[in-house]
């Protein structure tokens, strides 16, 4: 299937099979956030960051109903220690979504807190809180 065939030009989306509305450019939005923290992470700079976590929070909604949490589990979203934009959208998803924290990714989280930023780390820790 290409996409032409599932989005035309002129459409705003489409509805996911639950019906659910999936907003054109999601998945381009999430890939630029994450890359946008990363740079943010490099920049040593301390403002823009809840604005920035606010922005992964609301698209992580929208990355949901395309199944894209589905497609890659959420252990594939945390496997590189070294892609903290990856990572952090992963653990906004486990904080909206705690029931998901099975014994598994709990003990990689953990693991992350010994190789992550500690603005990561900080995520990472409100996501096992959530999960209690």
């Amino acid at each position: 299937m290409r996409v032409e065939q599932v989005l035309k030009d002129s459409e705003q989306g489409v509805l996911n099979t639950a019906g659910e509305f999936v907003r054109k450019g999601t998945i381009y939005t999430m890939l630029l956030n994450a890359h946008l923290y990363e740079e943010w992470l490099l920049s040593n700079k301390t403002e823009n960051l809840d604005s920035l976590l606010d922005d992964i929070r609301v698209n992580v909604q929208n990355v949901a109903r395309t199944g894209l949490f589905n497609f890659f589990t959420i252990n594939e979203w945390l496997q590189n220690p070294s892609k903290e934009g990856r990572i952090v959208t992963a653990v906004l998803y486990c904080q909206s979504h705690p029931e998901v924290i099975d014994p598994q990714i709990h003990e990689q989280l953990q693991k992350l807190e010994a190789m992550t930023s500690p603005s990561t780390v900080c995520q990472i820790q409100k996501a096992l809180a959530a999960a209690l």
